[in-house]
């Protein structure tokens, strides 16, 4: 991290210069993480999270409120942000530990990996911003990626963007977790789009965690295997384009599956670059056995995911056997009209045997608009469910101080829907 002074005058490139780490102020606080302790944060807890169409704000679900604290020690809560990789790639990744995980009695540790939105876009350019450069945006200087991180895990108040609270929404369950967003290289996502990739990541993370919360000691090589966690149990989330990158987890099991399949691109010079880009890491340092996640990858959350267009005929056809394969395994979609235009199609046509003897559900509709409706499948054994919102349903006309409503309501989905995940989810409580 570092406090490099600012330039003077708001003048000059966009880009204005690379501190070399996280940007902290003179007070020694990271710029953009909010942490301080948080009353009456709502969460959804329970399996039904419909509430009253015609109510406003959160009155339109099922809320539970909770006070939480992200640096409470004694309840082992502590964010992490680290550099990942070696000479040939360099990633970093914000890793925020919950409820005790990494220092469980059990030796256990459950992960939600989350794949954030996309970052080939001008907010994130040139792509040599990445990881730490500050650049000016509508005359104010920002660290775009950190932006990011911050924004989507923590929990700023109105006026600071629009605020995803995906570690605070964690923070409100019992469950004990690690959660890991790595930071995507301007939509470059490097080995960890296949499954040994994402494995080794979630070790190391782990295995770093680990060292300095159950030894109290810097991290190193030399612990004895029967001192630290184990990756026990993980769920991969995808929120937005991050959803549509995480199906190639359900293809690829390792980077020479998934640099193929980049190769086969010939006239995509993108994908011949990311490829490339693969090619030069070296396997021994960015794979685990892809088998061994097989074993744990046990919960998948699509967040308004896009998969190419809004019909079930675009909605991928690898969730339904991934599921059926496993009756450990979880399955959670929340989506919106842009994203699926009607959620019995998907059911229908893509997830027939995931919601079979699941009655159609009755849509929650407000009495004075219809456009205001929603409606949320469950199967009865707590495994899966789909809930669609309607536009409308999300553009309520007051906003409160935890939810932003500019019109926009995709940026909404996660702030709402993280929580009632990782409520529903089989990671241990604590």
């Amino acid at each position: 991290m570092s406090s490099t002074p600012l330039p003077s005058r708001d003048v000059g490139p966009p880009v204005v210069d690379d501190p070399g780490g996280f940007w902290i102020d003179a007070s020694n606080n990271i710029v953009g993480l909010f942490n301080d302790k948080i009353s009456g944060f709502p969460a959804l807890v329970d399996q039904q999270l419909l509430g009253n169409p015609d109510g406003d704000d959160w009155e339109r679900f099922k809320p539970s409120t909770f006070d939480i604290d992200p640096n409470k020690s004694d309840a082992g809560t502590a964010l992490y942000l680290v550099e990942y990789g070696d000479d040939s790639l360099r990633m970093v990744v914000a890793a925020w530990a919950i409820n005790r995980a990494a220092s469980r009695p059990d030796k256990n540790t459950d992960i939600r990996f989350l794949f954030g939105p996309r970052t080939d876009i001008p907010d994130y350019s040139p792509p040599d911003l990445y990881p730490y450069k500050r650049k000016r945006r509508q005359g104010i200087i920002v660290q775009p990626y950190a932006e990011l991180a911050f924004t989507c895990l923590s929990s700023p108040r109105l006026g600071a963007g629009l605020p995803k609270a995906i570690a605070s929404q964690g923070m409100a369950s019992s469950k004990s977790h690690i959660v890991i967003m790595p930071l995507c290289m301007f939509d470059f996502w490097g080995p960890i789009l296949c499954r040994g990739g994402l494995l080794r990541l979630i070790r190391e993370i782990t295995t770093y965690i680990s060292d300095r919360t159950q030894n109290t000691l810097p991290p190193t090589s030399s612990f004895p295997d029967d001192v630290r966690q184990r990756v026990n149990r993980v769920a991969v989330s995808g929120f937005s384009a991050g959803a549509t990158d995480s199906i190639k987890l359900f293809r690829y099991a390792n980077a020479s599956d998934l640099t193929a399949s980049y190769e086969k691109e010939k006239r995509d010079r993108e994908a011949q670059s990311f490829a490339a880009r693969l090619r030069s890491c070296k396997t021994q340092f960015w794979e685990s056995p892809a088998a061994d996640l097989d074993k744990t990858w046990a919960e998948f959350y699509s967040v308004d995911g896009y998969y190419g267009s809004n019909t079930y005929q675009a909605f991928p056809s690898e969730l339904a056997p991934w599921f059926a394969s496993d009756s450990e395994r979880i399955l959670r979609i929340y989506a919106t009209p842009g994203r699926m235009s009607a959620a019995t199609d998907v059911i229908k046509n893509k997830l027939p045997d995931v919601f079979k003897g699941v009655d159609p559900p009755k849509p929650v509709t407000s009495s004075k608009d219809p456009n205001v409706t929603a409606e949320e499948w469950h199967r009865s054994d707590g495994r899966a469910s789909l809930v669609w919102f309607s536009q409308a349903y999300l553009a309520f006309p007051k906003a409160s101080l935890w939810v932003k409503n500019d019109g926009y309501v995709h940026h909404l989905v996660p702030r709402i829907v993280f929580s009632h995940a990782i409520s529903q989810s089989r990671m241990v409580n604590m």
